[in-house]
């Protein structure tokens, strides 16, 4: 018999993203300054697409927004996804994962069925690097 996914579960997922995100950023930077960095998930109602973006905040207010997220977020992203309906009892549709310097961790859900067609999901800010 198969094991019914636990909260419990879904947040060892959420903290493998988070650690992924957290290497990446380290990596990326070198040791600059940065104010937060955030991986942002959205499905479809159907569940058949999803368009991820993620971004790195600057202390100066502007944002690289070039880098593609890291690799094994992928495979992890698919297991989050997998068990979300078996583990809230509210069905959302995207999720923003966001990370700090000093390793705190902050999840946001969106709970509108067509977040995934946001026109703006995309825009680039003002002060991309």
């Amino acid at each position: 018999m198969a094991k019914v996914p636990t909260i419990e579960d879904f947040q060892k997922i959420l903290n493998a993203i988070a650690s992924a995100l957290m290497t990446k950023v380290e990596s990326e930077l070198k040791g600059k300054p940065w104010t937060a960095a955030y991986l942002d998930v959205r499905g479809s109602a159907i569940g058949t697409s999803a368009l991820e973006k993620f971004r790195i905040e600057l202390p100066d207010g502007s944002v690289i927004a070039t880098l593609g997220p890291p690799y094994e977020t992928g495979q992890m992203l698919l297991k989050a996804w997998k068990i979300k309906d078996k583990v809230f009892p509210d069905k959302w549709y995207g999720i923003k994962v966001v990370i700090y310097p000093g390793g705190k961790c902050q999840t946001e859900f969106n709970y509108d069925s067509k977040c995934v067609s946001d026109p703006n999901f995309f825009d680039f800010p003002k002060d991309e690097k």
